[in-house]
């Protein structure tokens, strides 16, 4: 994500906590949350900070579909706030 917005802080960048099981742990039937930087569409390496958000909100939804549709809300809210680039 540092390569798609400046100024991108993995450390105070919005995160969602979630269980180690399907985060780095691999899930029974899902597997684990992609972090892949290549773009499954493509087969090429992300070109926008947008499409990364989109996926990881789709992995999210994918491994952990307890996660209440609000909650992903909010994050690409904060998102889009702390980032231009998301818009």
């Amino acid at each position: 994500m540092k390569d798609l917005v400046e100024g991108y802080d993995p450390a105070t960048a919005p995160a969602m906590l979630v269980p180690r099981v399907g985060h780095t742990v691999s899930k029974e039937g899902v597997g684990i949350v992609s972090r892949s930087r290549i773009n499954p569409n493509t087969g090429l390496p992300f070109t926008s900070a947008r499409d990364v958000v989109a996926r990881d909100i789709k992995e999210l939804r994918r491994v952990y579909p307890d996660i209440p549709n609000t909650k992903l809300q909010e994050l690409i809210k904060l998102n889009k706030s702390m980032y231009p680039e998301m818009r």
